[in-house]
This record gives C-alpha cells, sequence and structure tokens, in this order.
C-alpha cells in the first residue's frame, strides 16, 4: 500500500506543470447521431431555388448560399423515380426527383437529378425492388451531404445514408420521366 502511494505522489511530482492528458472519449456515447428526418419535400425545394434564381442577369450568390446552407446536411424522406439508364451502379446512381404531373404544367426552370450515394448491398436491393417495372416509384430516406447551388454551377445534390423504405409502381395520373408538352405545330 505504502509503494503505491509512492508511485502516485511521484508520479504526481513528475508531472507537474505539465498539462493534465485530455480525457479520453465516452466509448458508450455513438459518434454519429441520426438527424431528424425534416418534412420539407423535393417540391418544397423547387419552390425556393427557382423564387431565388431571378434572371441570369440579377441571381444572388448570397441568397443561394443562404438556400443552400439551409438544406445541405439535414435528412429528408422523398419519393423518386428510378430509372435503370440512370442508376447503371453503385457509384453512379441518379434519380428523377419530380412527378410532372404535380406541376400541373408549370416548366421547371432549373432542375435536377439527385445522386444516390450507394454501396454495392443498396444498389443490389434498389435493383432487386425495381425489376420488371415500368417506372418504379422510391420512397427514399436519406442526408442530403452536398448541395452544389451557385450561379455559375450546375445545381447537384448528393444524398447519402440513403435507406429504401418503399417503392411501387408509378400511378396512371402521375408522369416521373417527363412534363407533358404540348404538341407544337410545325411552321
Amino acid at each position: 500500500m505504502r509503494r503505491a502511494i509512492a508511485l502516485l505522489l511521484c508520479a504526481t511530482a513528475c508531472s507537474a506543470g505539465e498539462p493534465a492528458p485530455e480525457a479520453a472519449p465516452d466509448v458508450t456515447t455513438p459518434a454519429i447521431t441520426t438527424p431528424e428526418t425534416d418534412a420539407r419535400d423535393q417540391y418544397a425545394l423547387l419552390a425556393t431555388i427557382e423564387a431565388v434564381l431571378g434572371d441570369a442577369l440579377t441571381r444572388d450568390a448570397g441568397a443561394m448560399a443562404a438556400v443552400r446552407a439551409d438544406w445541405e446536411g439535414h435528412r429528408y424522406r422523398w419519393e423518386v423515380a428510378f430509372v435503370p439508364l440512370l442508376c447503371r451502379s453503385a457509384a453512379a446512381c441518379h434519380v428523377r426527383p419530380f412527378d410532372f404531373a404535380r406541376l400541373g404544367g408549370r416548366r421547371i426552370q432549373q432542375g435536377w437529378m439527385p445522386q444516390l450515394e450507394l454501396d454495392a448491398e443498396g444498389f443490389a436491393e434498389l435493383a432487386r425492388r425495381c425489376a420488371d417495372r415500368r417506372v418504379c416509384v422510391l420512397d427514399v430516406e436519406a442526408t442530403l451531404r452536398e448541395f452544389v447551388f451557385d450561379p455559375e454551377l450546375a445545381t447537384t445534390l448528393r444524398f447519402s445514408d440513403v435507406t429504401i423504405r418503399g417503392d411501387r409502381d408509378a400511378a396512371a395520373t402521375e408522369s416521373w420521366m417527363s412534363a407533358r408538352a404540348p404538341v407544337r405545330g410545325r411552321t
């Protein structure tokens, strides 16, 4: 016992004047916490983007940065359309974000095709869920990891930590592939 006390006193004296070592991190606390899902959808983002854009001469880079900061880093749950041609691998998987029928014929001023960051298992699950469907609508929950919204660059969204919550066939009233434009006469 005396030897333990003597060693403790010696160690204390030897370390006098040196800063105390940092406390070890609490191993029981998870390093990553799952943020709550933001209720805003891609149509709200579209409306926000189009409200800020203006015309090419009056685009406000500060307002665009504020939009980016308001959306980036949040977790969202959106319905998107899987198109095999746009999602050919886990490293290059883009989805269609809009059911154009919900826009009531309004043209999109500034669109985008979100990229899903998937691992091999996530890509295989996506392909399995959407096999043999003409248009596959996915219920996806993911974190908006990167949002490029800048006057000089194309709008880009990259989603990480992707979870597929569900899948379904597109309804006959939906138009995920394109806006139905009026037929133009030949001139």
